[in-house]
């Protein structure tokens, strides 16, 4: 006879928050939770998969391409950006989806994160696997992200302009290179590497629409406190790091002149 005073572990969500109350990511089994995130839009990267009812016409738009290296994915690179970029301005939160969430729809976020916030690669695929979310493209994907990496180093970062890209990712490069001396689990190449989302339990920091990380785990506060024993302390990402940190030298040598 079971003990009455056992309870099974809470489920694991099977979406990933990749940046805070807007970005998500995830496989078919994360449209089960869009209500819990309180989903409002979704990128739908599958040929054939339904979107979920409560989710308006206005708010989906379909990737329509299969996982095999031949489909050109890096066409739909800037349409989706610019459909990411129209929902955040409203303030919605948005799933990017695709079957198994692994390979199209990683490589579709990983090109927003690289145009968005100037990030190389390599950089936006470890932050994909710092979070725990399964990164497993194809050879064609990578191949495509790799030329997008290559259009994106003439182009400034929208939340900053160029130096404080090369500044952001010098710090990214600098903390990449710590966090491999001090875990043997950080991932140290672009090549395809699949990620469990399981774990030890951890909390995985996200990225909000400032640029700063949260240390939060879960679709709502209430299930993180519920799961983690409350919210983590709030740390500083590398790239909000490198505007205040221009914006802190600006200020200093105003006060000096005066």
């Amino acid at each position: 006879m079971q003990d009455p005073s056992f309870k099974a572990p809470a489920k694991k969500p099977a979406t990933g928050m990749v940046i805070e109350d807007f970005l998500y990511h995830g496989g078919s089994k994360a449209l089960k939770e869009v209500s819990d995130f309180e989903i409002a839009a979704v990128v739908n990267v599958s040929k054939d998969m339904d979107f979920p009812a409560s989710i308006q016409e206005s708010n989906r738009t379909r990737v329509a391409v299969d996982d095999v290296d031949t489909e050109n994915i890096a066409s739909h690179f800037d349409s989706v950006y610019d459909f990411l970029e129209r929902q955040r301005e409203a303030g919605n939160r948005v799933l990017v989806h695709c079957k198994m969430g692994l390979s199209r729809s990683s490589a579709i976020v990983i090109a927003y994160l690289m145009r968005r916030f100037g990030y190389s690669l390599d950089q936006a695929t470890k932050f994909m696997q710092e979070h725990k979310r399964g990164v497993e493209m194809n050879p064609g994907f990578l191949s495509q992200l790799q030329t997008y990496e290559v259009q994106q180093k003439s182009v400034s970062a929208p939340n900053g302009d160029s130096a404080t890209a090369t500044a952001a990712s010098k710090r990214i490069d600098k903390s990449d290179q710590k966090d491999r001396k001090s875990s043997m689990t950080a991932p140290t190449s672009t090549t395809a590497t699949h990620v469990s989302s399981g774990g030890s339990g951890s909390e995985m920091p996200v990225l909000d629409r400032t640029g700063s990380a949260k240390m939060k785990r879960g679709p709502k506060a209430a299930a993180s406190a519920s799961n983690d024993g409350g919210l983590g302390a709030v740390v500083q990402h590398p790239a909000t790091a490198a505007v205040k940190a221009a914006s802190s030298t600006k200020s200093t040598s105003m006060e000096l002149s005066s």
